[in-house]
């Protein structure tokens, strides 16, 4: 047990310290509903991968909204919302691997990750389009 002024100084410091990296603290709190693409990504993959609780969050794009971050309107809308079977090939991949940046298309999102699959460990490049909630993915490449 602290006893002196500075143990008890040291002792409330260190738990308030392990109380955030146990909570994730406020560094890694959630943004605002899928409003940072790569919270949308890295909870995506948390669920599909291992099971993780995630938000209620459509993370996946409709299948009958527009898709066009080339400019071109694709009709049959975002590719992902048919082919969510393509992670199927992603075992593991690397959260501190993530980073994002704008597409041509403004409105568009290139999120970048570090994958593993069942023979080769590769960078996948997931395209988020924005929604009335946030962003949700539309197409892995």
């Amino acid at each position: 047990m602290p006893t002196s002024l500075a143990e008890r100084t040291l002792a409330a410091t260190l738990l308030t310290a392990a109380s955030l990296l146990l909570a994730g603290g406020p560094a890694a709190a959630e943004p605002a509903r899928g409003t940072d693409p790569g919270w949308v990504v890295s909870n995506y993959l948390d669920h599909r991968l291992y099971g993780a609780a995630v938000a209620d969050y459509p993370y996946v794009c409709a299948p009958d909204r527009e898709w066009s971050p080339t400019g071109v309107v694709e009709h049959d809308g975002p590719p992902f919302a048919h082919e969510q079977d393509l992670v199927l090939d992603i075992r593991s991949y690397d959260p501190s691997s993530i980073h994002f940046y704008q597409a041509r298309n403004q409105n568009y999102f290139v999120v970048v990750v570090d994958v593993s699959g069942y023979e080769r460990t590769e960078s996948r490049s997931f395209v988020l389009a924005p929604g009335t909630e946030g962003y949700c993915i539309g197409q892995l490449a």
